[in-house]
């Protein structure tokens, strides 16, 4: 039994040396991706505010819905909240609700990593 001890502690070692590895590579892959989701949503609001305010482009509008379009979670693109944005910039009445409801799940997105979570507090966050 002694003989195999050195053995079993290798194997230990590789295989925490292996999950540690792939913990870190997904933990950098999520923090890449709310990064760009945070830059997205950003730009979004910024486009659709100066919309509101009448100096749009609309094409700054229409380019910044593909961006974040492009990086949504699934909750997000699920519940319109990127489309209902962009038509309450243009046409009005529903801008403060709509702005209010993007930025609540805009802002939980970009702090929380876990798809779980948002699965969990769709409802609440999305409003679906």
């Amino acid at each position: 039994m002694k003989d195999y001890i050195p053995l079993i502690a290798l194997v230990v070692t590789q295989i925490a040396l292996v999950v540690g590895w792939l913990v870190s590579g997904t933990q950098r892959v999520t923090e890449a991706l709310t990064s760009e989701r945070r830059a997205a949503y950003l730009e979004l609001l910024s486009a659709a505010d100066a919309t509101r305010r009448g100096d749009h482009d609309s094409a700054r509008l229409a380019l910044a819905v593909q961006r974040a379009e492009f990086v949504a979670s699934d909750e997000m693109n699920e519940a319109r909240l990127i489309h209902t944005l962009e038509q309450a910039a243009q046409d009005g009445e529903r801008w403060p609700v709509a702005r209010d409801r993007f930025f609540t799940a805009a802002r939980f997105e970009t702090q929380q990593n876990s798809a779980t979570k948002r699965r969990r507090q769709r409802a609440e966050i999305y409003g679906s």
